[in-house]
């Protein structure tokens, strides 16, 4: 059907049977209106560390955590957990509701400490930081994706990555960023006019335009369809693979723990 301003919007299971996931083009043919599928956006082009890490049969490693345990109240929700995040590789963190998923990304994104353990990155102990300092580690090492990202919906997609760039005290890689989640076409459209799996898309982009060592996303499939929770999953896993960033997304979703390279199981 064609909506209000000249939207067309086909069933999924007509683009799937059309081999259609990210992009496609549309052309009117002696009256008829052609759906083709075309070649989805480039991605980000790999780093020289991504590039040597692809060589290596031993990934390297980015973040530590040794021993690591935290309470809330009465409850301990991680007990002396050991684990490791490595460069080009994509970990899930599993587990039912309330094993501690979402208190293990916020450790790692230093939103939270831990009550004992240790946390390494890049060889450096970051467990005793003061909160600027953890503010900074976050602005140059790490990208996250909030279960609610909060996008600014009357701000294009292009606008909500520059806001944070300039957070970050950058300038450039918001286009480079949304061509990495095949948005280019997209950037200059309002996030309130974009669909669910697209605002998904431009959180990652967002978190990514950084060029972080380590992204972290949590639940990113949880309030998608089957189709877009697909989409997300294989761009999380080829952002780990040609990027060299460390991907940690906790998720119970068998479409995404069934890509990651690592697993961290919790509960």
């Amino acid at each position: 059907m064609v909506s209000r301003g000249g939207w067309i919007r086909l069933p999924e299971e007509l683009l799937r049977s059309a081999g259609v996931r990210e992009r496609a083009e549309a052309s009117l043919e002696e009256g008829r209106i052609v759906v083709a599928a075309v070649p989805t956006a480039p991605a980000l082009e790999p780093s020289p560390a991504a590039a040597t890490t692809a060589a290596r049969v031993d990934r390297e490693g980015i973040l530590e955590l040794r021993g690591v345990s935290k309470r809330h109240g009465s409850r301990i929700v991680l007990d002396s957990l050991h684990a490791d995040l490595h460069r080009g590789a994509l970990t899930a963190v599993t587990g039912p509701s309330g094993s501690g998923k979402t208190t293990l990304l916020d450790l790692i994104v230093g939103l939270e400490r831990p009550d004992s353990g240790s946390i390494r990155l890049l060889g450096r102990e970051i467990t005793s930081l003061s909160r600027d300092q953890w503010a900074a580690v976050r602005r140059e090492r790490i990208g996250y994706v909030p279960q609610q990202p909060a996008l600014v919906p009357f701000l294009s997609a292009r606008e909500n990555v520059v806001l944070a760039l300039r957070l970050r005290q950058q300038c450039d890689g918001a286009l480079e960023a949304l061509a990495a989640v095949g948005l280019a076409e997209r950037a200059e459209q309002r996030v309130e006019r974009l669909s669910g799996g697209e605002r998904l898309r431009v959180a990652v982009a967002r978190a990514l335009a950084g060029r972080p060592d380590i992204l972290v996303a949590d639940e990113p499939t949880s309030r998608l369809d089957e189709s877009n929770a697909h989409l997300v999953a294989d761009l999380l896993t080829r952002l780990a693979r040609e990027w060299g960033a460390a991907v940690v997304v906790a998720s119970h979703d068998p479409i995404v723990v069934e890509r990651a390279d690592d697993e961290i199981p919790l509960g």
